[in-house]
């Protein structure tokens, strides 16, 4: 009832009000003012840019979940433009459906930037919370699912992979719109139950932990390839975000996590806030470079794990500022990976800040790059879309188990 809601927020005003006023704090505007260096970019399109967004939904069964996934590039070369997509639709009984879909996501997004080519590749989002957030293993653990993975598919399910992986990247840069299997993961699974995992008894074992780590796999070993492309040959891969719950300025100003990135809580209002409501130039935070992700650090240090992907994301830096590309303009998150054997000094990290939204500023529409807003709006998976694909196999309307308050009704087109 809205009635019964607007009745307690005015009971609550007073502390409501406050709580939003919690930015008027001294420290707050003495940090952003500190770290804040007033730049106004020269507009500098690159010659050829691709941007990449991905999305994805979860449709509740009465036994299962039905999901959709996708991810799309807007290329422009000059004055040619190139679309392409990749996707995912299926149904899933893991326990940790949203983790999985999440990657499954995570990794339609990385592969469809992997099979575009340009000179700047700019992808919505965070490859640091790629990179923290272990999903689909977030419930199960690394140790847990590396055991069971090598258990049901092998000691060399990540040679395997890894190797697939090189051979559909071919296939992805030849085609627009990809209908092949996106998940080389649900291959090796398949197989492996089909042949050496059922044969041999293990499937009782726990087939859903070793699912779980050959997908994470999957997305780290994905992302490789996409840095590997993108960390050299004059080329620029930049994450952009226009939200952002990040507090690593904060945490620096307040002492906490012993120097550490992402370590601990700290209370107050997120960076992106702060540099929001205390600065109004053109400009970019003093970046910060981050050296290192505890997530890459719980991998094996030893075998083909530590060759393969924890070897070389040690060797992967992150230059972390939050930029603002036109007067009174949003303040976005920007994170630009680096190869840290190439040396990005505080100095290096400032020009290459600038280099970048030089280039972001020559694609920018009120202050944000306009390709991430047309990608934003043609990749949406809407409840409407998965629906109406719902209707079209048959899984609608009889197995939601919610049929009698009419949520299963949709109009089709």
């Amino acid at each position: 009832m809205r009635e019964y809601l607007l009745e307690l927020a005015l009971r609550r005003k007073d502390e409501i009000v406050r709580a939003m006023q919690q930015l008027s704090n001294e420290e707050y505007r003495v940090m952003a003012e500190e770290k804040w260096v007033e730049y106004t970019p020269s507009p500098n399109p690159p010659e050829s840019v691709v941007a990449v967004d991905g999305s994805s939904l979860i449709l509740g069964l009465r036994d299962a979940s039905f999901y959709g996934v996708k991810a799309y590039a807007l290329a422009r070369h000059g004055s040619a433009v190139r679309h392409k997509y990749l996707g995912d639709v299926g149904v899933v009984t893991v326990a940790n459906v949203p983790g999985f879909v999440r990657a499954f996501r995570e990794i339609c997004e990385v592969k469809t930037a992997l099979s575009s080519s340009s000179r700047l590749l700019v992808v919505d989002g965070s490859i640091i919370s790629l990179l923290i957030s272990p999903e689909p293993l977030t419930r199960i653990g690394i140790k847990r699912g590396l055991q069971a993975a090598e258990e049901l598919a092998g000691l060399d399910v990540t040679v395997s992979l890894f190797d697939k992986l090189l051979e559909q990247a071919v296939e992805l840069e030849k085609e627009d719109l990809y209908y092949g299997e996106p998940l080389i993961s649900r291959l090796i699974l398949e197989e492996a139950l089909t042949s050496g995992g059922r044969d041999a008894g293990k499937t009782g074992s726990d087939p859903e932990a070793a699912y779980a780590f050959i997908v994470f796999i999957e997305k780290l070993l994905s992302l490789r390839l996409l840095l590997e492309k993108f960390t050299s040959g004059g080329r620029r891969l930049a994450y952009v975000s226009k939200s952002s719950r990040s507090k690593e300025y904060l945490r620096r100003l307040r002492g906490t996590g012993d120097g550490g990135f992402f370590k601990g809580r700290v209370s107050g209002p997120t960076d992106m806030a702060v540099f929001s409501n205390y600065t109004h130039t053109a400009g970019f935070s003093e970046p910060l470079i981050v050296e290192e992700v505890e997530t890459i650090k719980d991998l094996p240090s030893e075998g083909v794990l530590r060759r393969l992907v924890r070897d070389y994301f040690e060797n992967i830096g992150i230059i972390l500022t939050y930029v603002r590309l036109a007067q009174d303009g949003p303040v976005l998150k920007l994170e630009i990976p680096f190869d840290k054997s190439s040396g990005v000094s505080a100095a290096r990290a400032r020009e290459v800040v600038k280099e970048v939204m030089d280039m972001l500023a020559g694609e920018s529409h009120n202050g944000y790059p306009y390709p991430l807003i047309q990608v934003d709006k043609l990749v949406k998976v809407t409840r409407q879309d998965l629906t109406q694909i719902a209707f079209s196999l048959g899984i609608l309307p009889s197995l939601t188990g919610r049929e009698v308050l009419g949520e299963w009704y949709v109009e089709l087109d």
